[in-house]
Order: C-alpha cells, then structure tokens, then sequence
C-alpha cells in the first residue's frame, strides 16, 4: 500500500478504530475500554489475538484507521510477547514487513516508541530492539 494518506485521517489511533477491530474479532469494545480510556491503543489488545490481528491487518476491508489501530495492537502484543519470553514472537519479522511497507500509515507510532528512549523515567520497550535489529537487517532491501 503506497497511497497517499491524509494525516489527520492517522496521526491517532481512534477508539472508534478500536471499536471496529474488535467487533470483526467477536469482543464487544465495552469488555476492552470505555470512553475514558486514555490508552486503549495499548490497553485494548491481547498477545494471544496477535494472529488474528495480523490476518485482520491483511484483509482487504480494513480501513486506514484500523490499521493504524492494529499497528499499535500489533506492536504492544510484541512487546508483551518479547517481555514474557525473552524471544521474538514466531510472527515478529511478518508484522514488522507489513508495518514498514504501510509505513506512513505507522510513522507516528514508530517515532512514539523511539523518542521515550533515554528520558528520565521512561523503560526502553523491549521489542525497540527487534524493530532496531529487523531495520538494519532489511534495509538493504529498500535500496533501489
């Protein structure tokens, strides 16, 4: 997907995105999050969903916004997996292809992760180191 996609439309992820996403898995949005949750982007999603999440990120019927959505899903459901297990999750290098190709849907959400690092207070997310090590393994692909 390289098409031109208005801002605005995904500087957020919106919890209406996250209502949307989790109908098309069969979970009502209200087991999840309510109107004053301030992060359901990362509070809503489920490591054991990440499949379902990824096979949704793929579906042709999936909007911008739920993708934004799902790459927020889809990364914190990586870093929960990576904090637990102390490995990559067997799906890992597939999300981080599909984000990176979609990356001006995700260039937020990546900067998000990334500026935290090194603030007074603030953990390095564990998966950063993945998506650190995939970045510089895959972007000789990226060269024309």
């Amino acid at each position: 997907m390289n098409e031109m996609v208005d801002d605005t439309q995904i500087k957020y992820p919106t919890m209406d995105a996250a209502a949307s996403v989790l109908r098309k898995l069969g979970v009502d949005p209200a087991s999840r999050f309510d109107q004053y949750d301030q992060d359901f982007e990362y509070t809503a999603c489920r490591v054991e969903e990440l499949e379902a999440y990824l096979k949704l990120y793929q579906d042709e019927d999936t909007t911008l916004a739920e993708k934004r959505l799902l790459g927020c899903f889809l990364i914190e459901g990586l870093n929960d997996y990576v904090s637990f297990h102390l490995q990559s999750h067997p799906s890992q290098n597939e999300v981080f292809k599909r984000l990176h190709q979609d990356m001006n849907i995700h260039q937020d959400e990546f900067e998000y992760r990334f500026e935290c690092w090194g603030l007074d207070g603030y953990e390095p997310w564990p998966i950063c180191e993945y998506i650190m090590e995939w970045r510089k393994n895959h972007s000789r692909e990226d060269q024309p």
